[in-house]
């Protein structure tokens, strides 16, 4: 294993080398000895999803190797970073940059809806980019197959969709509500409710309409918000829908010329 990527709940993930194919790749790995029987479970899960989503714009799954010591994960390795790393360098993105990578990040979210999965925990560090600037969706530690009733709190607050606090089934709606989050994040620079404690963001959640909007946002930008941020899980677009949104019509036009691909760029 080479550096280290990152590290998470349950792991941490390393940068690797395939000796037969000569690339890169990312290893996830994870030491069974901290694990409890349901995090072991949740963790196969995992490897159960990702060996059923493969697609231009999330992560690509290669393999896995369990011993007696670790759960290793073998994914794409992704050259750039992610979302929230872009952010935290460059600061706010303008909107025509945000939703160049929304509309690549919906085109994700479709395809694993349209197979029954829901990823419940959308955020900006969970989206990387590869070098040409093209989105994938990740971390797939959450996820769960919709017809599986699920009342836990997994995810992160400052992106949770109310039905989520409130114990109540999670479904695709959730990830809408986390995607309209994640916009804001892009937007602003800071998720919602930044400069409360996670627990008073999580009242804020289910009390307010909806989190604040930029100050300066378009009115196709705010239509959209909208559509993504309602208290109501039913009264949410879909995520195909939402792809069909005036505010990504542009958008939606220079991705397909660029293919997935998108030009950094700060406007």
């Amino acid at each position: 294993l080479g550096e280290c990527l990152g590290k998470g709940a349950y792991g941490s993930v390393f940068r690797g080398f395939n000796t037969q194919t000569g690339e890169s790749v990312a290893v996830k790995r994870i030491k069974l000895k901290a694990l409890s029987p349901s995090d072991t479970e949740r963790l196969m899960d995992e490897v159960t999803i990702l060996k059923r989503v493969r697609h231009p714009n999330i992560v690509c799954f290669y393999n896995y190797h369990l011993d007696a010591r670790y759960l290793h994960i073998f994914l794409e390795y992704c050259e750039g970073s992610s979302l929230e790393a872009l952010y935290r360098k460059f600061g706010v993105m303008a909107e025509p940059l945000a939703t160049r990578y929304i509309v690549q990040i919906l085109e994700g979210l479709c395809f694993i809806h349209d197979r029954g999965i829901i990823h419940k925990d959308v955020k900006a560090s969970n989206i990387l980019t590869t070098k040409d600037g093209s989105i994938k969706l990740a971390d797939f530690g959450a996820s769960s197959e919709a017809n599986r009733p699920d009342q836990s709190t997994i995810g992160s607050p400052y992106w949770m969709a109310p039905e989520v606090i409130h114990l109540q089934n999670v479904d695709f709606a959730s990830d809408v509500w986390s995607l309209g989050c994640t916009v804001l994040e892009l937007l602003q620079a800071r998720p919602p409710y930044a400069d409360l404690s996670p627990v008073q963001a999580l009242f804020r959640m289910v009390n307010d309409l909806h989190p604040p909007f930029p100050e300066k946002m378009s009115d196709a930008g705010d239509d959209f918000l909208r559509r993504c941020l309602q208290q109501d899980p039913k009264h949410r677009y879909p995520v195909r829908r939402l792809l069909q949104h005036s505010w990504l019509t542009s958008a939606r036009r220079k991705v397909g010329e660029r293919g997935s691909g998108v030009y950094l760029q700060y406007f």
